[in-house]
């Protein structure tokens, strides 16, 4: 009897199966667990811009808004320091678009949050909540008076 190598091919179609039906089976799972992966980027990506937005006030003194333009958050300053001083503001770091980054819809009642030089929020409903949407499922940046992030 002769040695066989390799493999025949009811053998190589019975492990495509398998591995395809394991793949089947792990789809949903690992979509899933990349939707709030990317939803929980995008709520972090928030929060740390409006930490920014407060930070950077206190640091500064002078204010800043974090200005919320369709998926895009960004945060600037006023008065500008940083040339050319023909514009009118700084911008402190930059625009995160969070559609083009993750996928995700940012909503907030108005269009931006001012920080004054003490860190004390005004521009929005006290306990304003920012809500960050990612294929079906949501997640809420909740603000107390100050324009602290409480949640």
């Amino acid at each position: 009897m002769s040695q066989r190598k390799g493999f025949t091919l009811v053998e190589t179609l019975m492990v495509v199966v398998i591995l395809g039906a394991l793949v089947l089976i792990a789809y949903p799972k690992v979509s899933a667990g990349m939707l709030q992966s990317n939803l929980r980027s995008s709520r972090t990506t928030t929060a740390n811009m409006l930490a920014k937005a407060r930070i950077a006030a206190m640091q500064s003194n002078r204010s800043t808004w974090i200005k919320f333009q369709g998926n895009r958050v960004w945060v600037i300053a006023r008065p500008r320091r940083k040339p050319p001083l023909t514009e009118q503001v700084d911008t402190i770091g930059a625009v995160q678009d969070l559609m083009a980054l993750y996928g995700s819809t940012v909503s907030f009642p108005g269009d931006s949050i001012q920080y004054d030089p003490r860190g004390w929020a005004s521009g929005f409903a006290t306990d304003s909540v920012v809500t960050i949407s990612h294929g079906g499922k949501y997640q809420d940046i909740m603000l107390d008076g100050l324009g602290r992030v409480r949640k």
